[in-house]
């Protein structure tokens, strides 16, 4: 009943605690996505488990406020790759079957098109024009790698918004960033 005690104090924290000591905003970072999943099935479980005494109580309120649209939301996290937006998709419809809204989607580590494969061909004629550019096979095999990630990332995006009703949120994949440069990256 771990589970249950964590969502309690939660439950505590945004419903019971004094009206000057409540956060307006409070974010439970869950879990990966199985234990997450775990952690927001267990209040109902323990509702039907223990219908009349006091841990069927606190679980039927913590169940009550996970199904309260204007106060609590999930926000789900994938990343381009096929089997995170498989899971993904998965997890937003647990969670509807649970009665807990999906506030959003964030795509983490997009990777956005920067050039296409008309680019690259014209870098290669120049190259060999101008015999200038070393390893011109290995670049245009890395940016021919670049392209399919992009691609990846679009379409990743797409999958989930088609089947995911909530507003999606791409965050870029920011390598060689960290600290402060990371920040204003992200918040730019």
């Amino acid at each position: 009943l771990r589970e249950l005690m964590m969502l309690g104090k939660l439950y505590y924290a945004m419903e019971l605690s004094p009206q000057d000591e409540r956060w307006e905003t409070t974010v439970l970072d869950a879990p990966s996505s199985g234990q997450a999943l775990g952690l927001l099935r267990m209040p109902f479980s323990a509702r039907q488990t223990f219908s009349g005494g006091v841990v069927g109580r606190e679980a039927e309120n913590i169940s009550r406020l996970l199904q309260d649209h204007r106060a609590t939301c999930a926000a789900l996290v994938s990343t381009p790759d096929h089997l995170s937006v498989k899971e993904t998709m998965d997890n937003a419809a647990a969670l509807v079957g649970l009665g807990i809204k999906i506030g959003g989607v964030i795509l983490n580590r997009f990777r956005p098109a920067r050039f296409n494969a008309n680019d690259v061909k014209r870098l290669m004629l120049q190259a060999s024009r101008s015999h200038r550019l070393r390893f011109p096979a290995h670049i245009s095999s890395l940016a021919m790698r670049e392209i399919k990630r992009a691609a990846q990332s679009s379409q990743a995006l797409g999958t989930l918004t088609r089947h995911i009703s909530a507003p999606a949120l791409v965050v870029q994949d920011l390598y060689r960033l960290d600290g402060l440069s990371l920040v204003k990256q992200i918040c730019a």
